[in-house]
C-alpha cells in the first residue's frame, strides 16, 4: 500500500470516527436536555458538536450537524418532561438556536476559504510546472 493510500484510508477513518463522535455527542446533550428543568440552556452545548465538524472534511456535516442540532433543541422543548415556568425557556432556545447558527456560518467561511485557498495553491502549481517546462525548452 502506497503512502499516498494510507493517508487516505486514514483520513477516511478519522473522518467516520469524527462523525459517529458528533452523533454520540448529540444524542448524550439531548439525553441531558430532556433530564434538565424548562429554562435551562443547554442546546447550546450543540454548539459544540458543530465545532468538531471543522475537522470533518465535507461541508454537508456542517448543515446536517447543525439542522441536527436545531431540530433537538426544539424538540427539547418538547419532550422534556420537567413542566415549570416557562418565561426564559423560549429566550433560551432562541438563544441556542443562534448559536448553532452562528457555529456552523463560521465553519462554512472556514472550510470555503480553505477550499479556496488549495484551489489557488493548485493553480499556482500548475503554473509552476508550466514555467518550468517553458524554461527547459529553451
Amino acid at each position: 500500500m502506497t503512502l499516498e493510500v494510507k493517508n487516505i484510508v486514514f483520513n477516511r477513518k478519522k473522518t467516520n470516527l469524527l462523525i459517529v463522535i458528533c452523533l454520540i455527542l448529540s444524542a448524550l446533550i439531548f439525553f441531558l436536555d430532556l433530564q434538565t428543568p424548562l429554562g435551562v440552556a443547554d442546546g447550546i452545548c450543540y454548539m459544540t458538536v458543530v465545532l468538531l465538524t471543522i475537522w470533518i472534511p465535507d461541508r454537508k456535516f456542517v448543515y446536517f450537524f447543525a439542522l441536527l442540532g436545531i431540530g433537538l433543541t426544539v424538540a427539547g422543548f418538547f419532550f422534556s418532561f420537567h413542566i415549570q415556568k416557562m418565561g426564559m425557556e423560549i429566550p433560551n432556545r432562541i438563544i441556542s438556536i443562534v448559536g448553532i447558527i452562528t457555529a456552523a456560518i463560521i465553519i462554512f467561511l472556514y472550510k470555503r476559504s480553505q477550499e479556496q485557498m488549495l484551489r489557488t495553491r493548485e493553480a499556482l502549481e500548475m503554473a509552476h510546472r508550466d514555467l518550468q517546462f517553458s524554461a527547459e525548452e529553451l
